[in-house]
Parts: structure tokens; sequence; C-alpha cells
């Protein structure tokens, strides 16, 4: 099975001001992570992040950045729940949010973001391991 990031695209995007002054909240902390498959295009599924970034001490990015990967066959469910869905793919399309937040903080005047870095392996093993 040959598998291939189609598209990355940001779903939505804003800008919250005057969101709880003196955060201590890190960047990059608390993102989420989906995984969506349709039934109509079984050769396609969508790794979608949802993260919030405190630029400075009064605002706060909401993102919603999405991923579609395209296989040259049916995805099994066998394969839906495989590690590759859970570890590969948000690993391959993270560094493209990552990019697009730091360009995005940059040319609209705020302070480079540069997220961290994120092991999905390990998070992947957290989820698998809850019962």
């Amino acid at each position: 099975m040959k598998i291939k990031l189609q598209a990355t695209y940001v779903r939505a995007l804003s800008l919250v001001h005057n969101a709880a002054s003196g955060s201590e909240a890190e960047v990059g902390l608390g993102f989420t992570t989906q995984f969506m498959f349709s039934k109509e295009q079984s050769n396609t599924f969508i790794v979608s992040f949802s993260i919030e970034v405190p630029l400075d001490d009064e605002t706060v990015m909401e993102l919603s950045y999405e991923a579609k990967f395209e296989s040259d066959q049916e995805m099994s469910e066998e394969f839906q729940k495989s590690p590759f869905v859970g570890v590969n793919a948000p690993a391959i399309a993270y560094p493209y949010m990552r990019a697009y937040i730091s360009t995005f903080c940059a040319l609209s005047g705020f302070e480079p973001v540069i997220l961290p870095t994120v092991n999905f392996q390990a998070l992947y093993n957290d989820v698998s391991t809850q019962p």
C-alpha cells in the first residue's frame, strides 16, 4: 500500500484577545488530534489537530489544522486502527502545522512561536494502554 500526504490546510483560525492575562500556559500544550475516515472516499483519511497557542500576555491563537492522506488502495478497518494512522500520519503532518504557526506569527507582528517536537509514539502508547 502506498500512502501520500495529499494536502494540508487550515480549517479554522481565530485570535482571541484579552484571554487570561498573565497565563503561565506553555506553548504547544493541550492540542488534540482526531482521525477521520470517509465511507465515500475509502482510500483517504484526515488527521485533524486543534491547538491553542499563547502569542503574548493577551492573545491566544486557536487553530484547527488538517492533513489529508491518500492511498492507492481502500483502507481496511485493520489499517484504520494501525500505528500508521496514530503515529506516522500525525508525525508527518505536525511539522507542517508547526511551520504554519511560526510563519503566521512572524508575519502578523507576534514573536515567532516554535512548537516543541512531539513523540507521537509515546502518545499512541498512552492512549493504547488506557481502558
